[in-house]
């Protein structure tokens, strides 16, 4: 009697595995989805539709999400601080959502690649931003942001930043960290002055500092020898040193609004330049012997 007793619980035992595996199993597949619904409609269904034909959605071939772009939905986003643990995700885009800072659920999602939370009303980056090491691409535009913390500098995959239209009036000395850096866009902020470490940044190959009041554009310069757009428009800058002249693989170069009074000779030495952004009263006073310039001016 015993032994039968002893079988029928290791029978009971097997089912009880065998079930909440598979069942474990089933929940898993499903679970990205099913936790992206529960946060958008407030809900706690179980949702065994699939969510990745979804136009914002996009999923790999487990059906695990692996980009989330609000940008393609005109659906409300609710409270972000309740944002699902997504394991797989590397692209999640919530511009436009009235966001005052990063909420910690984003800050979890450790797999991210590229954010976009531009157009919000972000006041602050948390030195928690370090755990998404993973990032390459990251837009921050049209907010708030007045400093950037030590910490940020630790993403050091980091190759695409546009920091555009803050209130940001320094960047400290260890940006040069972010030696993959290939893209920085700082237009449109409150800084006076470039660090000297910006320009070990070799791999830079577009830089905006536009509509700030920065005054020296420093010879060194000369070492973003990578660049081919340089933004240096509405600022307070009076003269362009000849190493703006040597950085050749310029195609784009925007000096308009600025108080220099005279574009020197070396101009001609960009023969890779294909638009140059600049005064009108300057225009009528250079010479661009390249025939593919094409010449904005305002």
């Amino acid at each position: 009697m015993k032994f039968e007793r002893f079988v029928a619980f290791l029978l009971f035992l097997f089912y009880e595995i065998s079930y909440n595996f598979v069942i474990g199993q089933t929940i898993e597949k499903k679970s990205d989805c099913t936790k992206l619904y529960n946060f958008i409609n407030g809900d706690s269904k179980n949702y065994f539709n699939n969510c990745c034909s979804e136009i914002e959605i996009e999923c790999d071939n487990e059906g695990y999400i692996t980009s989330f772009n609000n940008n393609e939905t005109t659906v409300e986003i609710p409270d972000l601080t309740s944002f699902p643990y997504l394991s797989k995700i590397n692209k999640l885009k919530i511009p436009n959502n009235n966001l005052k800072e990063i909420p910690n659920s984003i800050l979890k999602l450790t797999s991210l690649k590229i954010l976009d939370l531009s157009t919000n009303g972000i006041e602050l980056i948390p030195p928690t931003i370090q755990n998404l090491s993973k990032l390459e691409i990251l837009y921050l535009a049209n907010n708030t942001i007045k400093e950037l913390p030590n910490e940020f500098f630790n993403l050091t995959n980091i190759k695409e930043l546009d920091f555009s239209n803050n209130n940001i009036e320094a960047i400290p000395p260890s940006i040069q960290n972010l030696s993959k850096l290939k893209l920085l866009i700082l237009d449109q902020n409150k800084l006076k002055e470039l660090p000297k470490e910006i320009f070990n940044l070799s791999n830079l190959k577009g830089l905006g500092i536009g509509y700030n009041s920065v005054e020296v554009i420093p010879p060194a310069i000369k070492k973003l020898s990578k660049l081919e757009v340089l933004r240096l428009d509405k600022n307070k800058i009076n003269e362009l040193p000849n190493e703006v002249f040597s950085l050749t693989n310029l195609k784009a170069l925007c000096i308009s609004l600025i108080n220099i009074e005279i574009i020197p000779p070396a101009i001609q030495n960009l023969s890779k330049l294909e638009i140059l952004y600049i005064n009108i009263y300057y225009y009528l006073k250079i010479f661009i012997k390249n025939k593919k310039i094409i010449i904005l001016y305002k």
